[in-house]
Parts: C-alpha cells; structure tokens; sequence
C-alpha cells in the first residue's frame, strides 16, 4: 500500500517556489555586467555571465519541480476521492 501525504508535496512545493525565487533573485545580481577595460574585469564578467545563466537553469528547474510537486499531490487527492467513492459502493457484507 502506497500512502502519500499531499500536504508534504504541497510543503515541498513552496519550498522549490521560494528557492526558484531566490535563485532567481541572485542571478540576476551575478549576470550584472561588469567593465571590461582590463582582461581581468572581462574575464570576471564572463563568469558573471555563466553563473547567471547556471542559476536560471536552476531556477528554472526550481519552478518545474514545484510544478510537478503540485500536479502529484492533486493526482493523489483525486486518486484517494476515486478510490473512497469505489469502495463506498461496494455492498457491505458481515
């Protein structure tokens, strides 16, 4: 028997909200550009630039698993309704 506690899946899905939201947030300070006069400011900046895109990869996959988090714990919340009115109509025997 599988049993799932939606209100989990729910918890953990505004988890990965308030990170994606985080992430998202830091990102976009790290993408900022920087002065590239000298080799050294060009070479921070291409690396501002890579963690910026890294993090709304991850941001973006913050927000997709929160998605799929929701998406379960209403799956499982349907499913356990089916199955109680399923066995509401079967007769009852002693």
């Amino acid at each position: 028997m599988l049993s799932v506690e939606t209100a989990g899946l729910q918890t953990l899905a505004g988890v990965c909200a308030s990170k994606s939201a985080a992430v998202a947030a830091n990102s976009a300070t790290s993408a900022a550009s920087a002065t590239t006069f000298q080799p050294s400011a060009a070479a921070v900046s291409v690396v501002h630039t890579a963690v910026g895109l890294a993090g709304s990869t991850m941001s973006g996959r913050l927000t997709a698993t929160e998605t799929h988090l929701t998406a379960a714990a209403a799956g499982f919340t349907a499913q356990d309704a089916d199955s109680a009115a399923v066995l509401a109509e079967l007769p009852v025997t002693v």
